[in-house]
């Protein structure tokens, strides 16, 4: 869903006489309900077949087979765990394709646009999934700092509940549920707060690849710095591999 509000902000296409993200969500349970149906129903199925290695795991070791005759249901379930994590990274660019689309697309056409755009036209030169992986750095410094501002949070309320104000504290043990309460809150807030920035760095990577020439038109001294600057060389490679502007003479 944030890929509609997101992509509709960089084609310019967002009006100040509706909520852009309230337009996106009644797209997402609408029209699109069916896409996002079949790619949780492919998620679902992975996680069955996942759990039952893992019951395949438990039952042999109850049995005390041979470790020999547990560790290949141990791959197994490993590799279905590394697949199910692969296929929802793979949903998540998908979702945002469709939403950059405007909701017009079903399931399978974004997954091959999306397949596309991972493994570009040139196998040799795998610009979008180069650009999603440094990309991904994002997510790490968002949730570093979440993880921070709960730890300073935590540390905040025992400072007041000892040094501010004294009648806060009632002994020990409840003061430790205190601060570990006031850190799981302030590491959620932050975690929901967050996630909707990275679907829009997400998105913004994705609509980089499929229509740069806004970014141009909204804001030419950064595409020109986006374009110059040897640290933007992967997003770069975004720019020059486009489909319908890369015909063989």
């Amino acid at each position: 869903m944030a890929g509609g509000p997101y992509a509709q902000w960089w084609m310019g296409k967002d009006r100040s006489d509706r909520s852009e993200t309230w337009w996106a969500f009644k797209k997402a349970v609408s029209t699109s309900l069916g896409s996002v149906a079949f790619g949780s129903l492919l998620v679902t199925a992975i996680e069955v077949f996942a759990f039952i290695a893992r019951g395949g795991v438990r039952v042999a070791e109850e049995a005390l087979i041979r470790k020999d005759d547990i560790y290949p249901n141990t791959q197994c379930s490993w590799l279905l765990h590394w697949i199910e994590k692969m296929v929802e990274y793979f949903n998540k660019y998908v979702y945002i394709k469709i939403g950059v689309e405007e909701f017009t697309l079903g399931y399978w056409p974004a997954a091959r646009e999306t397949l596309r755009f991972f493994c570009g036209k040139n196998r040799k030169n795998r610009t979008g999934l180069t650009a999603i992986l440094g990309d991904s750095i994002v997510g790490l410094a968002m949730h570093t700092m979440c993880i921070a501002n709960a730890l300073l949070a935590a540390a905040l309320t025992w400072v007041y509940s000892t040094m501010v104000d004294g009648t806060a504290k009632v002994d020990d043990w409840w003061d430790w549920l205190i601060l570990l309460y006031s850190f799981i809150l302030a590491l959620n807030v932050g975690l929901v707060l967050t996630s909707a920035l990275e679907a829009g760095v997400s998105t913004i990577i994705v609509c980089l690849d499929d229509s740069p020439e806004h970014l141009k038109q909204r804001n030419p001294e950064f595409y020109r710095h986006l374009t110059t600057n040897k640290h933007f060389e992967n997003y770069r490679s975004l720019l020059s591999e486009r489909p319908d502007n890369s015909k063989a003479p």
